[in-house]
């Protein structure tokens, strides 16, 4: 019998064959990577954005149910709190999950409150309210709405919301924000 193979030859991959199929899989490893860190990014875009949505709802139900004191002292009237044309506002914090954070003893953590330091989970989300509507001659907090029924007038309010929260100003200058606006009915007859 005779060796197929001549002496001195092996059956072995070259240098640059070895070569190329290191660069193909390091580009492979290093896109999947990449795409790894895209996606963790999206996720976390995509938690926020739904953080947001239950925010949002969260404060526009705080701002239609002001005025009806709470058992938690939650509520505060909004028009007396955030009068038209002024540069107060209202603060409500969140957490993680975009729920409301409430102190030790129960109560909604808020500037109303004056309570953000006895919270008893750390704020995560931040959202300041402000009376954006415009000051009528007769200077009320609501405007009125031609050819609306009697008693019937918006108030305009706008939601700034900030992620992470810092008390920090230097931290809080880099802050996410997002704006929400929304207006209420006062006399709604329906």
């Amino acid at each position: 019998m005779t060796n197929s193979n001549q002496r001195g030859q092996s059956a072995a991959f070259s240098l640059i064959e070895v070569t190329v199929a290191i660069g193909i899989v390091a580009f492979a490893v290093v896109s999947i990577v990449g795409l790894v860190a895209l996606s963790e990014q999206a996720s976390k875009n995509a938690t926020d954005q739904t953080n947001l949505a239950l925010m949002t709802q969260t404060v526009i139900t705080l701002l239609r149910t002001s005025g009806v004191s709470g058992s938690q002292s939650a509520y505060v009237n909004v028009t007396t709190a955030l009068p038209a044309g002024s540069a107060s506002t209202l603060t409500y914090y969140f957490d993680a999950n975009g729920a409301p954070v409430h102190d030790t003893t129960g109560n909604l953590v808020s500037s109303a409150n004056n309570n953000l330091a006895s919270a008893a989970t750390t704020p995560i989300y931040v959202c300041t309210v402000m009376n954006k509507t415009p000051v009528t001659t007769a200077q009320t907090n609501f405007v009125d709405i031609p050819q609306a029924p009697a008693n019937f007038s918006f108030a305009y309010f706008r939601l700034d919301f900030a992620w992470p929260y810092s008390a920090n100003a230097a931290v809080a200058a880099n802050q996410q924000h997002r704006y929400a606006y929304t207006s209420l009915a006062q006399n709604c007859p329906y």
